[in-house]
């Protein structure tokens, strides 16, 4: 999943400076039409959600309450619009779940008739959704004073990141963890199910050479004590 946020993010990056992305975008949706593996399909969609309908670098800013669309990778046409800053949408037992950054709302499409419902307030500036049996946890981030996005309706609510918790059938929210101080924003969540204690190991990171994955876990590797045999 790391190689497919940062390809996201190099594809927002290619459009801020105006490049071509025609090449990309149809080998995205030939991604898509490749069977069956639903994860690639997954990972095409998200690349061609957008935050507004625009060719113009930044252009999706001047319209960010209403300018947001879904798209239908196959075809390339837009099937719902109007979104406040569209964000994660995640296909959850044949329901379209999106989140909409702008105004912190949790909400659904129905890409037949482009019908946009919201569930529920999440509270904070939303982005990275997964899913867990019934529940969906939606990942918060705090807005800075100066930020790009000071000034939206959920900028005023936005003081912590954090994870909300979603009843998925009831729409009600079920709890909440913040970060008061350890981290500032959110743009991804997943769902590491019977696992304690996870840790992240960076690439810059020397210790990454003792981490040793397997199937079934993973161990460190750990230096021996000084009075061990030679």
């Amino acid at each position: 999943e790391w190689f497919a946020r940062q390809a996201r993010l190099e594809l927002t990056a290619r459009t801020a400076a105006g490049q071509d992305l025609s090449v990309a975008k149809a080998e995205l949706r030939a991604l898509f039409d490749t069977p069956p593996d639903s994860a690639n399909k997954l990972r095409a969609l998200w690349s061609l959600s957008a935050l507004g309908a625009t060719d113009t670098p930044r252009g999706w800013s001047d319209d960010r309450l209403v300018g947001g669309v879904v798209l239908d990778v196959a075809s390339g046409a837009t099937v719902a619009h109007g979104l406040a800053m569209p964000h994660s949408p995640r296909l959850v037992d044949g329901t379209l779940f999106v989140l909409q950054s702008a105004t912190g709302m949790l909400s659904t499409v129905d890409p037949a008739s482009g019908t946009v419902t919201d569930v529920c307030a999440v509270g904070g500036f939303a982005r990275g959704l997964a899913r867990r049996g019934d529940y969906l946890f939606v990942g918060l981030s705090k807005i800075r004073g100066r930020s790009t996005f000071a000034g939206l309706p959920v900028s005023g609510h936005a003081r912590h990141a954090g994870v909300v918790v979603v009843h998925a059938p009831s729409g009600q929210i079920a709890g909440s963890v913040l970060f008061t101080s350890s981290a500032e924003e959110i743009y991804d969540v997943q769902v590491l199910p019977e696992t304690a204690r996870p840790g992240i190991v960076g690439p810059d990171q020397p210790v990454r050479g003792r981490a040793i994955p397997t199937e079934g876990g993973g161990f460190w590797a750990l230096d021996a004590p000084p009075d061990a045999a030679a």
